[in-house]
């Protein structure tokens, strides 16, 4: 085996499939794909080494790939805005915090400390809050639902908002990880 090559055993890997025969991709998603092919160079698996690379070759095709999403319906608003705008709100609250804790050492005020104290968490929180930020619409949680069960379980679940999935009967009992028939 070469060093470049996943063991399927041990090392992360995915599986780049054919081009869709449906011709389903849109433009920006088409290109998505190419650029993920281009990285496997030819093979079916992107290996270890090619994972580190997918996030800087997709990064151009991000905001085309958010607007898309936005025209979709499935979010309100571009996600990185508002990952962004959050963040920024998180580092304002920290910032008052540090201003009021300084306040609270120079002007002795245990009311000042306490204040920058929760101002400082509370900031804190905003930014991890911040960053799960996306605003998705009833579509773009649907969506989000079909893909995560997808990746759960290897296939696509029934049509019929729900109609039909049910966990199989080797897996009921375990609500963590279903597997959907």
């Amino acid at each position: 085996m070469r060093a470049d090559e996943a063991d399927p055993e041990s090392d992360p890997a995915i599986e780049v499939l054919d081009t869709p025969s449906r011709g389903r991709l849109g433009i920006t998603e088409r290109e998505a794909w190419r650029r993920l092919r281009s990285l496997a160079q030819g093979r079916s698996l992107l290996t270890r080494e090619a994972l580190w690379k997918v996030n800087h070759t997709l990064a151009p095709l991000r905001d085309q790939l958010e607007a898309e999403g936005v025209e979709l319906g499935w979010f309100t608003r571009a996600p990185s805005t508002l990952i962004a705008r959050w963040s920024w709100i998180g580092l304002g609250e920290i910032m008052a915090g540090g201003v009021a804790l300084f306040l609270g050492v120079v002007l002795p005020m245990s009311g000042a400390i306490l204040l920058g104290g929760a101002l400082g968490i509370g900031g804190l929180l905003t930014v991890g809050v911040g960053q799960a930020m996306s605003q998705r619409t009833k579509d773009g949680a649907w969506v989000d639902a079909m893909l995560k069960a997808y990746r759960r379980t290897g296939r696509y679940p029934r049509q019929g908002g729900g109609v039909g999935l049910r966990p199989r009967p080797s897996q009921r009992g375990r609500r963590s990880d279903h597997a959907w028939t």
